[in-house]
């Protein structure tokens, strides 16, 4: 979930293993072999946190979209309207491998060591959480707003980490 969706192809055992070592360093194992990166692709996919691609290879793509829609009964709580703050910390804990939460932390702490990753800049979301408020956007179950009294905004980052969306609240869309 930390890594740039834009920038990251995971379509062998090997691509994912020279990114692990690239970003975590030689000492750290992480998975050891490929039994356990079919057991990842299967349960990502699975957990809503990645599709996988049927031609012409099976590519791993990042995408928490199902995760996140799954989530949201959990995050708004019986409300309607939150600030993107507020959403971003219910978020991560119902779902902590997302931003700001316990296990992502704690991965981002372990990628930082190494200098293979470099982290969101502040109030910049991830390129694969950007990626699943933006989908959960354009189906219309959720969306950004801007009021001119908000004390902070998130940013949804696109490619070459621009920002292509801010926000300083998100609606849950009554259907």
């Amino acid at each position: 979930m930390a890594q740039d969706v834009y920038q990251t192809e995971l379509s062998s055992w090997q691509d994912a293993q020279s990114l692990l070592q690239k970003q975590t360093g030689k000492n750290i194992t992480v998975m050891q072999n490929d039994t356990r990166w079919y057991g990842l692709k299967a349960w990502s996919q699975f957990l809503g946190f990645a599709v996988i691609g049927k031609f012409p290879i099976a590519v791993l793509t990042i995408d928490p979209t199902d995760a996140v829609r799954d989530s949201l009964p959990d995050v708004f709580h019986k409300r309607t309207k939150m600030t993107a703050e507020d959403f971003i910390a219910e978020l991560a804990k119902s779902i902590p491998v997302l931003d700001s939460g316990s296990y992502r932390k704690n991965v981002e702490s372990k990628l930082s060591e190494h200098g293979g990753w470099t982290p969101p800049e502040e109030n910049n979301l991830s390129t694969s959480l950007s990626r699943a408020v933006l989908r959960l956007i354009h189906e219309g179950i959720i969306a950004g707003e801007n009021l001119s009294d908000a004390g902070s905004r998130i940013h949804l980052i696109g490619r070459s980490n621009k920002v292509i969306e801010t926000f300083s609240h998100l609606r849950l869309i009554e259907n």
